[in-house]
């Protein structure tokens, strides 16, 4: 194992990831949260494909967005729910913290502690979320406020999937995620608990304006912001 892991290392940094997304890498691997069978693969994927940057980075994405239901089990919902935004660059503030969280190593160790922390918001600012890991969010039940700002991973199968936190989450900004559709926008129609939903840079929303009419009508107590336009409060 230390061998692979050894090698996967070099690789990580032959594949020109940033130091601190290696340094995470490395931490995960370590952490035997990944199983031996990932983590060998991940060594042979990475010495055949590091040549193919791009393949091995969305490869790793995947690997690090993978649902481990048996972990979920372990550790509960909102403890394997940080360990997934964590390990994809996002970061959580639990309920009753001023801070966030913002170092995989700082997560609670005690699996004891399972029942006194429950993320409260989450940053995913530049993170690399995938679709495929949204159903970490299942059984968190008090998340208010999430931001997906300069996710370059996030496709349009992701947004429906938030319907698990409907009866929480009550702020949204979604900015600058290029590859979500006006479909997967209108989605959000189903958050009838949202107060805040903010849209920014959505190239691929082309009907904009339907759009915003659409999500003012079917969240009447929510304030709707297009690109800085529209704002419907029902008081």
């Amino acid at each position: 194992m230390v061998m692979v892991l050894h090698s996967i290392q070099n690789c990580l940094r032959l594949a020109g990831l940033t130091p601190a997304r290696t340094v995470l890498c490395q931490q995960i691997m370590q952490s035997h949260i990944l199983t031996h069978k990932v983590v060998t693969s991940a060594a042979s994927v990475a010495s055949s494909q590091v040549q193919q940057r791009p393949f091995f980075l969305h490869w790793i994405n995947s690997v690090f967005n993978q649902v481990s239901r048996e972990r979920v089990e372990e550790v509960g919902p909102d403890r394997a729910c940080a360990e997934w935004l964590l390990r994809n660059g996002a970061l959580v503030q639990w309920m009753g913290a001023n801070d966030f969280v913002t170092d995989y190593n700082e997560l609670p160790l005690d699996k004891k502690e399972r029942g006194r922390y429950f993320i409260k918001a989450v940053d995913a600012t530049d993170s690399s979320v995938m679709s495929m890991g949204f159903p970490h969010f299942e059984g968190c039940n008090h998340i208010e406020k999430i931001t997906f700002k300069k996710c370059k991973y996030l496709d349009s199968e992701a947004l429906p999937l938030l319907s698990v936190l409907k009866k929480s989450l009550n702020t949204l900004e979604v900015i600058y995620c290029w590859n979500l559709t006006a479909e997967s926008i209108l989605s959000l129609r189903s958050l009838s608990n949202l107060k805040t939903l903010k849209l920014e840079g959505l190239p691929e929303v082309k009907n904009k304006s339907e759009v915003l009419q659409k999500l003012q009508q079917a969240l009447p107590n929510c304030v709707v912001t297009f690109d800085g336009e529209g704002v419907a409060v029902n008081k």
